[in-house]
């Protein structure tokens, strides 16, 4: 199975970018709408350019799958102190039955983000903000990936997702390539 390393200051941003940009679209995300925007990018971006946005790893969970880090900092009790800040760089707030995230103090960096990067988590985010719940989790849910790693079990909550298995063309190539930046990640 291929998994990477996250990059967890790229994710940070990534998440900072798709939250200010949820904010000029007059949008406030849900961390689902934030998760599933990120899992559609490294998608995207994995099949146009070569490699993920983010390098998180991936497990498939009841809503669909999931970036393992991008989920853990969303929530409300994630000690910062592990990325070395002092507290989370947005404004979670509790709404009407979800947590939604708004811009604090810190703006995503852009240097850490590339162009296509950036566009393709603008593009996953307008996708997002575009579908209902179901919509998106249909979306998610008829995801090869997430099929071939869930597993209706009694008690478990989480099967990783093989990255390969993100992969629109799995050709010897495009495997190889992303074996290549999981060692590189590792």
């Amino acid at each position: 199975m291929i998994q990477f390393k996250v990059n967890r200051a790229k994710t940070i941003n990534a998440l900072l970018f798709l939250i200010s940009e949820a904010q000029e679209r007059g949008q406030a995300p849900s961390q689902y709408d934030l998760l599933k925007a990120i899992f559609l990018a490294d998608r995207a971006h994995l099949n146009q350019y070569g490699r993920p946005v983010t390098f998180d790893r991936y497990v498939a969970m009841k809503h669909g799958p999931v970036p393992s880090f991008a989920y853990d900092v969303l929530k409300p009790g994630f000690d910062w102190r592990k990325v070395g800040k002092n507290q989370a760089p947005w404004i979670s707030a509790a709404g009407h039955k979800k947590h939604l995230f708004s811009p604090g103090q810190e703006r995503p960096d852009l240097r850490k983000l590339s162009g296509t990067d950036r566009r393709c988590l603008s593009d996953a985010l307008g996708t997002v903000l575009s579908l209902t719940f179901g919509q998106i989790r249909k979306l998610t849910h008829d995801d090869r990936a997430y099929l071939a790693a869930w597993k209706d079990e009694e008690g478990a909550k989480a099967f990783p997702i093989n990255i390969e298995h993100l992969l629109d063309d799995p050709s010897d190539d495009a495997v190889d390539d992303l074996r290549y930046f999981a060692e590189m990640s590792g």
